[in-house]
């Protein structure tokens, strides 16, 4: 099961705190302010390149913001490679066992993969913790 982040709290906070509003962001990075709401209040999870664009405006860590480390990732040239090489360290010679373990569908990883579709910022932390990246 994919983990929940404590990414839309600590927007909601930080954009609060700092008199920032959902439009301002939503302006300066494309994401409509409905998604921004959404993800505020916890309904949907940011796609991990939308939390990476809002973290870089806002001018906090990643991070920070999602409340898990997610540098890792960052270590890439995409998150393809990222997965490719932790599947392969990590001896998940298969993408059923993959998803077994994280809850996702085959095709839904496959599709991460072949770069069909992007992870939610809450999928990129799960494998980060199936593949043994985050400590607790």
């Amino acid at each position: 099961m994919c983990k929940k982040t404590l990414f839309g709290e600590n927007l909601k906070k930080y954009r609060k705190e700092n008199n920032i509003s959902r439009s301002r962001i939503a302006r300066k990075t494309g994401i409509s302010h409905r998604t921004l709401e959404n993800i505020e209040y916890g309904i949907s999870e940011p796609r991990y390149s939308d939390a990476k664009d809002i973290a870089l405006y806002l001018g906090v860590p990643l991070s920070e913001l999602c409340g898990y480390d997610v540098s890792e990732v960052e270590k890439f040239k995409s998150i393809p490679d990222f997965i490719r090489y932790y599947m392969r360290k990590c001896d998940f010679t298969n993408r059923e066992r993959l998803s077994v373990k994280i809850g996702l569908s085959k095709p839904a990883i496959s599709n991460f993969i072949r770069e069909k579709s992007e992870p939610k910022l809450n999928n990129i932390v799960t494998l980060l913790e199936v593949f043994g990246c985050i400590n607790y």
